[in-house]
């Protein structure tokens, strides 16, 4: 099963991974995906369809050879709509990030990260019973970390994708994870300070208000 619109570059080759192709002022970027994934591709692409044809941007779905293509077309005028284009078929064919979450990236109003873990162990040397044990504790506080950080978390493999709609956080995000992997921090004790945090914040919110409320009775007074 193939679904495509607009212009479709003649230049495809399934069997790669990850391609760019510049011709006649036309790019395109073509991702591969597992047979797993056609079940959500199924239900998610009608969404993605909309979105892509609204930004001008032209697409191929072949469920048969297991690709996605996205292209530019004469209609495609933000500057930054392809890039984002090739990063949200990354993330429907080798992640679970829902699709609204897909489309939010889109038009651009989430930013999201990926932040390979294996890469982390392997860079800085982590023996693979150490990673296991690190990487068990940081999936038993993801929840929490999430919902502390007001950010969608998502782990494929050995990747966590962070998603969300302020750009420092993501900052935070990696942050989080490195220290969890690299250092060896315990994230239920970054849970319990992001917790202490929220708490002081909402604490010198009230007082605030508080304050606010006083100044305003001494001047009716």
């Amino acid at each position: 099963m193939e679904i495509c619109a607009g212009h479709k570059s003649e230049m495809l080759c399934p069997n790669s991974d990850h391609m760019e192709l510049e011709k006649s002022e036309v790019t395109s970027f073509t991702e591969s995906f597992s047979k797993y994934h056609i079940p959500k591709l199924k239900d998610a692409w009608p969404l993605v369809e909309s979105a892509l044809q609204e930004h001008g941007i032209s697409y191929t779905l072949n469920l048969a050879e297991l690709y996605m293509t996205v292209s530019t077309t004469p209609r495609t005028e933000d500057p930054d709509i392809f890039h984002r284009a090739r990063e949200i078929i990354v993330l429907l064919s080798k992640t679970t990030v829902p699709t609204y979450v897909v489309i939010n990236i889109l038009n651009g109003y989430m930013h999201h990260d990926h932040i390979k873990e294996g890469g982390l162990a392997a860079i800085h040397g982590i023996k693979k019973e150490r990673f296991a044990k690190r990487r068990t504790r940081f999936l038993e506080n993801l929840k929490d970390l999430a919902c502390l950080m007001s950010y969608h978390l998502y782990v494929n493999g050995n990747t966590v994708t962070a998603a969300g709609t302020s750009l420092e956080h993501v900052k935070v995000v990696r942050m989080v994870v490195e220290r969890c992997y690299v250092e060896n921090v315990n994230p239920a004790t970054i849970v319990s300070r992001l917790n202490m945090r929220k708490d002081m914040f909402n604490v010198e919110r009230k007082l605030q208000a508080l304050l606010i409320l006083r100044d305003c009775y001494k001047r009716l007074a």
